[in-house]
């Protein structure tokens, strides 16, 4: 992927200021966050096939249903099957601490 990605600056700052302008409410609209997957693929040059495409939004769904008290844990192991532990520990910076 890291060599996917080389040379891919501009795309990848467009991506962000696209992020940006999406309103909190349409990340709450599976279509619009699969429309936005995939359009970010197409500006990196990514092919991404239709089924991981798919796959992508299932894990996003199962993420998003119970509001930010998401199991990351129980998400990789549903979903990533090839994350190692140092990845997951990357992930799991980006994603916000429950109050129990």
């Amino acid at each position: 992927m890291k060599n996917n990605l080389s040379g891919k600056r501009k795309a990848i700052f467009e991506i962000l200021d696209d992020v940006k302008k999406v309103k909190p409410e349409q990340w709450k609209d599976p279509q619009q966050v699969e429309n936005l997957a995939k359009s970010f693929a197409n500006k990196l040059g990514l092919p991404v096939p239709e089924q991981r495409i798919k796959q992508f939004m299932n894990a996003y769904t199962d993420a998003t249903k119970n509001g930010p008290n998401a199991n990351v844990d129980e998400l990789v192991k549903k979903y990533g099957k090839n994350v190692d532990d140092k990845t997951l520990k990357e992930i799991k910076k980006f994603v916000p601490k429950t109050k129990d």
